[in-house]
């Protein structure tokens, strides 16, 4: 929910800045909050391990920049692989904002090994936890970023993290 607000914050500022920026295709500098109408995004496969299964995910990163935030993208009970239409807007939208995102093919889905069956959701919050993991060590991340902190999840996957005192 707060992330949600500040995209929402963060989409409201760049609407006010564009109000008061001359929309002349001549302008000879450009425009630091301008964002392209198809911005360009990478894709990187990565692959990581918790609990016993392979996990495999894409990496969606804005062309440019260094030091990004990164979100590490979770399941809907349906969607369970990184191909799901529902992460679209996330693929394109985050790297636009300058966020590397990692969505990644829940266990025993897609790509990924191991079994959902019997898997309960402390498993699961630690495939996430996994994947932070992994977006840590990639060189355009934020070095800064602690990999136990700033992940959000929903129902009871945070329920699980939360038990575990794991800070959110």
């Amino acid at each position: 929910m707060k992330l949600g607000m500040a995209l929402m914050a963060m989409l409201l500022a760049t609407v006010r800045l564009s109000e008061a920026v001359s929309f002349d295709s001549s302008a000879s500098t450009p425009d630091s909050s301008h964002v392209a109408g198809t911005p360009t995004v990478s894709a990187q496969d990565v692959q990581f391990a918790n609990a016993g299964a392979n996990l495999v995910g894409t990496v969606y990163l804005p062309n440019i920049g260094n030091h990004l935030p990164a979100v590490v993208v979770l399941h809907s009970a349906g969607a369970a692989t990184r191909e799901a239409a529902l992460y679209r807007h996330l693929q394109e939208g985050l790297p636009a904002l300058a966020f590397a995102v990692l969505i990644y093919d829940r266990r025993g889905s897609g790509q990924s090994s191991g079994r959902l069956q019997g898997v309960d959701c402390e498993t699961l919050a630690d495939d996430a936890v996994a994947g932070q993991h992994a977006l840590a060590k990639l060189s355009r991340i934020d070095p800064a970023l602690n990999p136990n902190t700033k992940l959000k999840m929903s129902r009871g996957i945070d329920s699980s993290l939360h038990i575990r005192n794991v800070p959110i």
